[in-house]
């Protein structure tokens, strides 16, 4: 019996949970995004993270904003759906410690506690402040992800 198992990631979904948030679907599986991994899921038995910003990068939205039926409905998806914290989202100031915490700790806020989150984190631009590692060890996270390759900058 073949036992393989497709591990598929993405960052960045903060648009479609904003886009969720704007349009109050009855559930968060009729945005095209979730639609399509719920699909995936169903037809190849693939496991998901999602990786999130607590704010889009213009700082029009943010999770607080999200109605909590959708956070639910994303953890009853929790044997196949995982998501968890990517990062400041700011290119020009994504390593602001008291932003990542204040960030990170809201997230935690609304996602901790639910069901489990992504035992891996892949942060933005690959980066994070000094120290924040620390803090997301203690909730759970086993892995950082690293590019694979040498990348320029």
């Amino acid at each position: 019996m073949d036992k393989t198992m497709i591990h598929f990631s993405m960052d960045d979904v903060i648009q479609s949970l904003r886009q969720a948030a704007l349009s109050l679907p009855e559930s968060i599986f009729e945005i095209p995004l979730f639609a399509k991994l719920k699909e995936w899921h169903r037809l190849h038995q693939i496991r998901v993270s999602l990786y999130v910003h607590y704010t889009d990068r213009e700082r029009a939205f943010c999770l607080g904003q999200l109605p909590t039926k959708y956070i639910e409905q994303l953890f009853a998806e929790n044997d196949w759906l995982r998501v968890n914290y990517h990062g400041v989202n700011d290119k020009s100031n994504y390593l602001d410690e008291k932003r990542f915490e204040q960030e990170y700790e809201a997230f935690l806020r609304l996602f901790a506690g639910r069901g489990k989150l992504a035992e891996s984190v892949r942060f933005h631009c690959w980066q994070y402040p000094d120290g924040a590692h620390g803090k997301i060890l203690q909730n759970g996270v086993k892995c950082l992800l690293c590019p694979e390759i040498k990348r320029d900058g």
